[in-house]
């Protein structure tokens, strides 16, 4: 962590301009910080998880009243369901792994470090692959929905005329959801380019000056 970055800590912590930063004020710094990003990645998931289920509750709701409504039941709900359990199912594994992975005895500052810039990267990870895991499920389940629901009513409006409507109808909603998932995917890049990277170099920058045994004198 450089000296410039430290003032600005020291100084958003409210401590004096003159007082030395030794390391235990830091590492409790630096355990305080990463104790909010945790809470911060738990209540995410917690979101997440939330909204999935729902979706998918949902989903297999209209699924069931589609036979009502259309006289036949939408079946691709279904399958989009299933990629709604797929994101919510991934979230649980993967913080359950990791915790017992990274469950372990208090350590030296030192390993608080490496554990803390594990924890990082692997939301890097988890964002950066968010294309796999988080959009393309649902993506594939919402364009099975939209090809067999078109299909379905093609066949009513290829009898009335209105085919050229359904389709410019159906092309714009098709549209419409790319752009969304393509919004929640550069958010995501966003966040890591914008957030963690730079904490996760700070986090390294503090591990080296440890083991170098460094300290700034000062903020």
């Amino acid at each position: 962590m450089s000296l410039d970055k430290m003032r600005e800590i020291w100084k958003e912590e409210g401590g004096p301009s003159t007082m030395r930063v030794d390391r235990e004020w830091l590492m409790g710094m630096v355990r305080r910080r990463q104790r909010d990003f945790n809470l911060t990645i738990l209540r995410r998931d917690v979101v997440e998880v939330s909204v999935a289920l729902f979706c998918a509750a949902f989903f297999i709701f209209c699924g069931i009243k589609s036979e009502s409504v259309w006289g036949h039941s939408v079946g691709s709900l279904y399958l989009l369901s299933a990629t709604d359990l797929w994101v919510a199912g991934f979230l649980v594994v993967d913080r359950f792994r990791w915790k017992k992975r990274a469950s372990y005895p208090p350590e030296p500052s030192t390993a608080f470090l490496d554990r803390s810039v594990s924890e990082i990267e692997h939301q890097i990870w988890l964002l950066k692959n968010v294309l796999w895991w988080y959009l393309l499920p649902p993506a594939a389940g919402i364009l099975c929905v939209f090809v067999q629901v078109f299909l379905q009513a093609a066949w009513v409006a290829g009898e009335t005329g209105g085919l050229w409507v359904l389709r410019g109808t159906f092309t714009g909603a098709f549209m419409f959801t790319l752009l969304v998932f393509y919004g929640v995917y550069h958010l995501n890049q966003r966040c890591v380019r914008k957030d963690l990277e730079p904490r996760r170099h700070e986090l390294v920058e503090l591990r080296q000056n440890l083991n170098r045994g460094e300290s700034p004198d000062s903020v």
